[in-house]
């Protein structure tokens, strides 16, 4: 019989995954260093933090797309004005 897997095999789990989509970080000292957090607090003050920061990207983002919208706008006005006022 052939064996496809051998039984020492590394196996990722999906909430392996998450947890390093998440935070390479943080994954790494848990699984590959074994270390725990030594003051859940601070942990869960980092998790409201890293939640905080992402939403400020994703408004960054937001402004970004708008401001690039306004510009647009803006040449599109101009050379309309350009346009009927003559050239």
């Amino acid at each position: 019989m052939i064996e496809l897997m051998p039984k020492d095999d590394f196996w990722i789990r999906a909430s392996d995954v998450q947890a390093f989509a998440y935070c390479a970080r943080s994954w790494w000292l848990r699984e590959i260093l074994g270390l725990e957090p030594a003051d859940p607090g601070r942990l869960q003050a980092g998790v409201e933090r890293h939640a905080e920061v992402g939403r400020q990207v994703v408004r960054a983002g937001l402004g970004q797309r708008l401001g690039w919208l306004f510009l647009g706008v803006a040449l599109l006005l101009f050379l309309l004005a350009w346009l009927l006022g003559g050239g």
